[in-house]
């Protein structure tokens, strides 16, 4: 913040725009959501004044600030705007990351129409990331093919994408991708009454995102486990990992993973 004060002083508006965008990336880190998408916006305003490309880096920010604060309406509204920009630029790794968000979306509002959407999407995205040579991204679409599948009943399907997930995740050797595939594999799997699999799945990905101190991950995939366990009827191993899903959000102030 010591630096954004002395490039704004310096009227280095490429600077400050810099700047700007890394407190917005910070104060999304620390959930101050509504500081953080203001910093987004002056961002990409700053960007636009100087006619710099990078301006669309912080409209896509700003649509990831409105999804983790559960904006749904804002996420549909602005993605747009920025997709069109993702297009004209020939930016295939921000649109699949954008699709991405609009999937996420939709998968939340469930429904068996919403899961259709969200699969015709996803394919969209998995091509536009093997395009731009983004498996994390690529590993993103195929977890949200799978869920679109299971909530289609395709169940079949939504193993087998499931299962392409985890090993494009493996191949990429980036931790936050195996946690997102393995928490779909896990989620699919307890869904369909494979709770050992669910198991295996949930403690894997957990490990990974405690390693990378991701909280909200860790909790999700305690949660997995919590489900996986009640339907391997194991009880007393459920409870402790309900218990140490919410302990550890307290502990560290983490409202959303509580």
């Amino acid at each position: 913040f010591d630096a954004l004060k002395m490039y704004r002083e310096l009227e280095d508006q490429e600077g400050e725009a810099e700047m700007t965008m890394e407190a917005a990336k910070v104060l999304l880190q620390r959930e101050e959501h509504r500081r953080a998408l203001g910093a987004a916006n002056c961002a990409a305003a700053l960007y636009r004044e100087v006619g710099d490309l990078r301006e669309l880096f912080a409209l896509q920010l700003a649509v990831d600030v409105h999804a983790a604060r559960g904006d749904h309406a804002m996420v549909l509204e602005t993605s747009q705007e920025v997709l069109e920009k993702c297009r004209s630029q020939q930016d295939p790794a921000c649109e699949a990351a954008l699709l991405q968000q609009i999937c996420q979306v939709y998968l939340e509002q469930g429904g068996k129409e919403n899961a259709e959407v969200v699969a015709r999407t996803a394919k969209q995205a998995h091509v536009l990331a093997r395009e731009a040579g983004d498996q994390h991204r690529e590993t993103c679409a195929l977890a949200a093919l799978a869920r679109a599948h299971l909530a289609a009943s395709r169940n079949q399907e939504a193993v087998e994408v499931a299962k392409e997930a985890v090993r494009c995740a493996h191949e990429s050797g980036d931790r936050p991708s195996q946690i997102v595939a393995l928490q779909a594999f896990g989620d699919v799997s307890v869904k369909l009454g494979h709770p050992f699999d669910a198991i295996e799945a949930a403690k894997e990905a957990m490990d990974y995102a405690r390693f990378e101190g991701l909280v909200v991950q860790e909790a999700a995939a305690l949660g997995t486990l919590v489900d996986a366990r009640l339907a391997n009827a194991e009880p007393s191993e459920a409870l402790r990992a309900a218990k140490e899903a919410h302990d550890r959000a307290k502990r560290l102030g983490n409202l959303r993973a509580e």
